[in-house]
């Protein structure tokens, strides 16, 4: 990779430390939430309820082409523990 291709990972990096600067969940120019703290991050992913599963939601995306972080619930739980079953540790052990 030539140095020059990687100006917008350190400038999506450099947006990041902005964010957490700011108090509480700072709003993007779209005006959606983003969790950038350890801290916030634990609190989001206890508390699904609240913070549902619909990052880059978007309706007019066919349901069976959507990817998991952006399936709301309850479909997003039932993808999630399909995907678990396969993907489990004790299932990938004899590949």
């Amino acid at each position: 990779m030539r140095r020059d291709d990687d100006r917008e990972y350190l400038s999506a990096h450099d947006r990041y430390a902005v964010l957490r600067t700011q108090e509480g969940l700072p709003k993007d120019d779209g005006g959606t939430r983003t969790v950038t703290r350890y801290d916030d991050v634990t609190h989001a992913l206890r508390n699904v309820n609240v913070f549902g599963g619909t990052l880059g939601y978007n309706p007019s995306i066919p349901p069976d082409e959507q990817i998991l972080p952006s399936i709301p619930e309850p479909r997003h739980g039932l993808v999630r523990r399909v995907i678990n079953g396969v993907i489990a540790p004790h299932r990938l052990k004899p590949v």
